[in-house]
């Protein structure tokens, strides 16, 4: 199988996934899966909207391509959206699911959480629930998954909901396979400890040390979440972690505007070394 790499729009996922695409398929779907990673929308489209029509072995990844090249056209329209969820839909409901069904689960919850005039949020989660219960091993079920999370630890509920909610989830890190995946759910679930269970911090350097151990690609990210383990190990009184965490901080962070602060940090630190589980 020729794997193509699509960017998917910045509105849609912060980050490339990998898109299957027939040997046999033409050098123009390869073509227009390039133009979304280029902005090239319409030009797409009309790629798509061709092989979609002519029907064959690559009308379903067609499907799945026109409906994004709608959701990347601007100005966006309602109708482009509510297009592209037609498509979608039967693509997602089909009675032998695939791959590009399995994407077409995933963006159907793209659509309901982010490009809907009115966000259906519950009707998002359920759209992630399914493709995470139905393909747990699936990179793009996984990142459903992370999403699952961040949703519910932003939904409105009372303080001991959320916290039994986060507790629930922590099962789940074993299933995510995919270090990205599970990076994320660690750096999701460090925010949601920190906003939602504050008396909690240790659970929240926790899930901040696992992510920085399963590494971020982004410089920026990386270095927060280096900063974070820093400040929650001085309040949890590990003051060997934090001095260790604060060096490393400064010694990646050029020009950061936290370097005086960080600095101010460490001299302020206790010459002890007591250290506090996690």
């Amino acid at each position: 199988m020729r794997l193509v790499p699509i960017l998917l729009l910045t509105s849609m996922l912060p980050c490339a996934v990998l898109r299957g695409a027939d040997p046999a398929a033409g050098a123009d779907l390869a073509e227009a899966w390039t133009g979304l990673t280029e902005q090239r929308h319409a030009e797409a489209r009309e790629v798509f909207a061709r092989r979609l029509a002519a029907g064959g072995a690559e009308a379903r990844e067609a499907r799945l391509g026109l409906a994004l090249a709608l959701l990347g056209l601007q100005p966006r329209t309602q109708g482009n959206v509510s297009a592209a969820r037609e498509l979608l839909t039967p693509l997602a409901d089909a009675a032998e699911p695939d791959g590009w069904s399995r994407q077409a689960r995933y963006f159907l919850g793209r659509i309901a959480e982010l490009h809907e005039r009115e966000p259906d949020l519950a009707l998002a989660r359920r759209h992630y629930q399914r493709l995470f219960d139905e393909h747990p091993d699936d990179a793009l079920a996984q990142v459903a998954a992370v999403k699952i999370v961040l949703l519910s630890a932003n939904a409105v509920t009372p303080p001991d909901a959320k916290r039994a909610a986060l507790q629930n989830y922590e099962a789940w890190a074993e299933r995510l396979t995919y270090a990205a995946a599970r990076r994320d759910f660690h750096a999701v679930m460090t925010q949601a400890y920190l906003r939602h269970v504050p008396d909690d911090l240790g659970a929240a350097r926790r899930h901040a040390l696992a992510a920085h151990a399963l590494g971020f690609t982004d410089p920026v990210r990386r270095l927060s979440n280096i900063l974070r383990i820093a400040e929650l190990s001085r309040v949890l009184g590990d003051v060997a972690q934090a001095r260790s965490f604060y060096e490393q901080f400064l010694a990646e962070a050029g020009r950061d505007g936290r370097v005086l602060l960080v600095r101010e940090r460490l001299a302020a630190l206790p010459s002890g070394t007591a250290a506090v589980a996690p």
